[in-house]
């Protein structure tokens, strides 16, 4: 399914925000490198953002996924190269989505060679608790919020007007189920679902988890994955339906002890990774085996 994203500054709902990078970019230059460091939960627009800036600046960006590269050799030798082979005749940008993803080491490195470097830097994470200081130091900081019910309303409006859809679900409702996550209402959109259908894919979900069939969990979450619907929005929605499908007490206990743990390690994975939906599902299988050996 294909994915909509902002071609324009114009396009990018927010863009007048002076809580935006992209308001900023009046004010830059793209032979006066800076150093931004994004955060916000996933959808909100950062790596596009990113993009956006660096088309406007006729910058040449190199994006790097910091959970992939996320060691100090990766530190010392790939994003080495990159960024001191940058000169004011080759301006760059490196973007390192997932920032968080990278160890502490590495981080340390980092800052020493932004210092060094002529490029721009965007460092993008969902978390930045897990940035060191010094990092944050260096970065002009823009924490991307979710987006309010009138940003939705215009954001839908564009896309379905901009690529000749229609929806049988309205803005608000969109907003309401979503919670300000552009990139999931988009998905929405395009692929053509309807709400209903969502939220009878997240009960019959919820039914398999108190069910135990984690077989039949692990398909349907591979499945919305696989659709568009981002790993964060489905866990969250895990969250929402599994508390209304008549579970013990206990049950949810146990449920909620490994969603927890899961949900505070996301950021070791990329986008999306499938294997975070194996690891879980296999981690709430050794639960219940446990369980039925005591």
């Amino acid at each position: 399914m294909p994915e909509h994203k902002p071609r324009t500054i114009a396009e990018f709902i927010g863009h007048n925000d002076p809580n935006n990078p992209l308001f900023y970019l009046d004010e830059w230059e793209s032979d006066s490198p800076q150093c931004l460091l994004f955060s916000g939960n996933p959808g909100l627009g950062k790596t596009t953002a990113a993009y956006l800036i660096a088309n406007e600046l006729d910058l040449d960006l190199i994006e790097m996924n910091a959970s992939d590269d996320r060691g100090i050799d990766a530190v010392r030798n790939k994003i080495k190269e990159i960024a001191l082979s940058s000169s004011l005749w080759s301006r760059r940008l490196i973007l390192l989505d997932e920032f968080e993803g990278m160890t502490k080491p590495a981080q340390e490195a980092l800052k020493r060679m932004m210092e060094k470097s002529q490029c721009w830097w965007i460092l993008t994470c969902n978390d930045d608790g897990g940035v060191i200081p010094a990092i944050k130091s260096r970065c002009v900081q823009f924490r991307f919020k979710p987006y309010n019910q009138n940003q939705v309303r215009a954001y839908a409006e564009l896309l379905l007007s901009t690529q000749g859809l229609s929806s049988e679900d309205s803005p608000d409702a969109l907003h309401s189920y979503y919670g300000g996550d552009l990139r999931a209402i988009g998905n929405h959109i395009m692929s053509g679902r309807k709400l209903s259908d969502s939220q009878t894919n997240f009960d019959s979900l919820a039914l398999d988890i108190a069910a135990g069939d984690w077989e039949s969990t692990h398909r349907t979450m591979l499945e919305m994955v696989r659709e568009g619907v981002s790993l964060h929005m489905v866990m969250r929605k895990i969250h929402e339906h599994v508390k209304s499908v008549g579970m013990t007490s206990q049950s949810l206990y146990a449920f909620f002890a490994v969603w927890g743990n899961f949900v505070l390690r996301m950021h070791r994975w990329p986008l999306n990774d499938e294997s975070f939906i194996d690891y879980f599902i296999g981690t709430l299988c050794t639960e219940d085996t446990q369980k039925m050996e005591e």
